[in-house]
């Protein structure tokens, strides 16, 4: 387990005298005249990875840093926000960052992943870590690389879920034992600059799935999962023992934690009250596991995801939909990020940082009016202030519009979309379609910039992305509606929204093509296994192919009481049945049924689905005489997250859809 990053010591000096021209954050005039039109901007421009990503603010605000990507450069900055002054450098050109936190105003915490072989049992695994980079002593330390603690065959190290201030402790999570000998078991360790490898301080149980920490690093909730029951119990701590605070029992809810409350000994809970649609955050006390009345509640959409610090103390929620919305326990600062967003309206605001006091607001901008910015909200620019643009090469008179939309499915189901499409294309009507399903499926598409979508829509396509059932952002009654239906009614509510854009005189019935990754791989392949549209190409990038397999890979990787495979269990509702039950809805046993030309593209580092997934595809339409072609991308993992390999696959599949659409 060693992820590879390196210093750029040498050269932060030249660096600095060459800030204004290369490295300096560019102040980019998104709104202004721009005589290009989309059709003109070369594709390499979309399937290259955003220039700017993953920026971060320091506790004062005074510096900022982000991860800056261009044929000159990949690295990450730390810089002077007022002057643009270069006061730290990091290559970023061996690993993948995922993240970047400042973790004082003199250190990032880097958030990095790469996928490595592993011998042990023969295939690759998707390897994360976390990096403490000083910029006073231009050092950076791999933090439980090198413990001989730590389980060598875990995916999940580098996750922080507490932070001791005063003892510069950092507190994490991870899997203790050795490759021979006893299981594995979750562990928590502790983290301090003198001992970057970290130090034990409590097992867990074989159900334990996570601790939370107060400010001095003293564990105080407990949260464990069996698989079995599917019951979440939260336990709390006297001194060193664990006391049970929180059994569901057989009919009541069940909570998770998802952060710290706003005084001791509370901690914030989530559950999906019965008969509701939508989740609720309250507040638990960990005396007596009582819960209080709802702390965040809307009665037409999920709260997402809880805005922790470092500790993991709650200020308040992003709420899920299409555009991103936010409420805070201070009803101020609720109203500041909503004057921001009305700011900017017809583009998706992100909250994605901010100062301790809240004093700074940063904000990603994505869709609408623009390819990609960072602005900043503070005392010294009260309006937005424009940092960096994430696409440089694609001017906001390229961006094409995209439209919120929904449509019926065929028993009635409300289906929300969006559809993207140039104006003078919509005028005319009649035009090809490109039908894109997102990944998860446990996921939804969300209202901005997507490299693929503008792609297509840039060259005179329509593109549908429909967020059929399945979904989450929309609801439980979306998602649990798609539990079973792989290959089912979420393989029809694609075909009923392209009838819907037929019927509205939008688009080409002769003409339509689907493309998709991860499960939107799948949604394509079933749709050349079961569907009874004539889709005219199927587009899969790293789909899968044969359930049954899949289920067997994920048995290897957690283990099989994890409940990682039941939730896949429950996803295709298997639990209880033998494997053999999902031959029935895997593409790969159904390739004599297929009528359309089959683009098969997989990376060979893919650590989640396994490049035999589209082997076995590509074998199997070659058997049966099907016209199929499969790209192999060398060095990419399941998220193309390299821009040599997104341009490939952009290159690929924009030719497969010039020759059959």
């Amino acid at each position: 387990m060693q992820l590879n990053m390196a210093i750029l010591i040498r050269g932060v000096g030249k660096v600095k005298t060459r800030s204004a021209g290369v490295f300096v954050i560019v102040l980019f005039g998104l709104l202004a005249a721009d005589c290009f039109a989309a059709e003109n901007i070369p594709l390499e421009n979309y399937g290259r990875l955003p220039a700017v990503a993953s920026m971060a603010i320091s506790p004062s605000g005074a510096r900022i840093a982000f991860h800056r990507m261009d044929e000159t450069v990949d690295a990450i900055f730390m810089v002077e926000r007022q002057s643009g002054e270069v006061i730290g450098v990091v290559d970023g050109s061996e690993t993948k960052i995922r993240d970047i936190v400042f973790l004082d105003e003199d250190r990032l915490i880097l958030f990095a992943e790469e996928s490595e072989h592993v011998k042990k049992i023969g295939r690759k695994l998707e390897i994360s870590g976390s990096f403490i980079f000083d910029r006073r002593t231009n050092t950076l330390s791999a933090l439980l690389e090198k413990s001989g603690l730590v389980y060598p065959l875990q995916t999940g190290v580098g996750q922080i879920v507490g932070h001791d201030a005063k003892r510069d402790a950092l507190i994490m999570p991870a899997y203790i034992g050795k490759v021979s000998g006893t299981p594995a078991t979750y562990g928590l360790m502790e983290v301090t600059p003198d001992k970057p490898d970290g130090h034990l301080l409590t097992r867990g149980t074989e159900d334990t799935v996570g601790w939370f920490v107060d400010d001095k690093g003293q564990i105080i909730a407990e949260e464990d999962f069996d698989p079995d029951s599917h019951r979440r119990r939260i336990w709390g701590r006297n001194g060193s023992k664990r006391v049970l605070v929180y059994d569901p029992g057989r009919d009541g809810p069940s909570y998770s934690i998802v952060g710290l409350g706003e005084r001791k000994n509370l901690v914030v809970v989530s559950t999906r009250p019965a008969g509701s649609d939508f989740n609720v955050y309250y507040e638990m006390n960990l005396d007596d596991g009582s819960v209080g009345a709802p702390l965040f509640k809307r009665d037409d959409t999920n709260v997402e995801m809880p805005l922790v610090d470092l500790g993991r103390h709650v200020y308040g929620v992003q709420y899920s939909g299409f555009m991103p919305t936010y409420e805070f326990f201070d009803a101020e600062l609720t109203a500041r990020v909503q004057a921001v967003q009305a700011a900017v309206k017809n583009t998706a605001a992100y909250l994605v940082d901010w100062t301790p006091d809240f004093e700074f607001l940063l904000f990603r901008l994505s869709g609408g009016w623009t390819s990609g910015a960072y602005v900043l909200v503070g005392p010294d620019s009260p309006t937005p202030k424009l940092l960096a643009a994430e696409r440089e090469d694609i001017p906001a008179a390229a961006v094409v519009p995209t439209t919120i939309s929904s449509y019926a499915a065929r028993d009635g189901m409300e289906i929300p979309a969006l559809v993207t499409v140039r104006a003078d294309i919509k005028e005319a009507g009649n035009a090809p379609l490109v039908v894109i399903p997102h990944g998860g499926p446990a996921a939804y598409d969300h209202f901005e910039f997507d490299w693929m979508a503008q792609y297509f829509a840039s060259r005179g396509m329509v593109v549908l992305q429909p967020q059929f059932r399945g979904s989450t952002g929309f609801g439980a009654s979306l998602r649990r509606a798609g539990i079973g239906q792989w290959g089912g009614t979420m393989s029809t509510d694609l075909d009923d929204g392209v009838q819907h854009l037929v019927d509205a005189g939008l688009v080409n019935p002769q003409r339509v093509c689907m493309v998709g990754a991860s499960y939107g791989g799948y949604a394509a392949l079933a749709a050349g296994a079961f569907s009874k549209f004539d889709y005219k190409c199927l587009v899969a990038i790293a789909g899968v192919s044969d359930l049954p397999r899949m289920l067997i890979t994920e048995r290897e990787k957690y283990g099989d009481d994890s409940r990682q495979v039941a939730y896949w269990q429950d996803e295709l509702n298997n639990q209880g049945k033998r494997d053999q039950a999902l031959d029935g809805i895997s593409p790969v046993n159904f390739a004599e049924k297929f009528r359309s030309p089959v683009l098969l593209l997989h990376g060979k580092d893919d650590a989640v689905v396994p490049l035999d997934q589209s082997l076995r595809m590509n074998k199997a339409l070659e058997r049966a005489n099907k016209p199929v072609q499969m790209i192999k991308l060398k060095g990419e993992d399941h998220y193309l997250s390299s821009s040599e390999t997104r341009i490939e696959t952009l290159r690929s599949v924009a030719k497969f859809l010039e020759t059959n659409l």
